[in-house]
């Protein structure tokens, strides 16, 4: 999730590549499963994804009065629910490069 994460924030990547960047289903399902240690309860990415979010909040930019960043909150048990069958028909993507 961290390397999908910084390509998504990379400033050599096109700011309209970035601006419709995400983290992959694949990813965020791997983040949300159960495995040795217990997953995550929520994430709270600044990206919309695939899977419903629960809310949203805005950071204002002091400056200019409008949105400088949106933060979504994604509960894991929802994300496992609406991804456990694209996950387990498809192979997983590669994170962009």
């Amino acid at each position: 999730m961290i390397e999908e994460d910084m390509y998504c924030q990379d400033r050599s990547v096109p700011a309209r590549e970035r601006a419709h960047c995400r983290i992959s289903n694949a990813t965020l399902y791997q983040a949300c499963r159960p495995g040795s240690t217990p997953p995550p309860d929520y994430l709270v990415l600044p990206y919309r994804q695939d899977p419903p979010a629960l809310g949203q909040w805005r950071i204002p930019d002091p400056v200019s009065g409008g949105t400088a960043v949106t933060f979504w909150l994604y509960a894991c048990p929802t994300i496992l629910q609406s991804l456990s069958h694209a996950t387990s028909t498809s192979k997983e993507p590669e994170p962009p490069r």
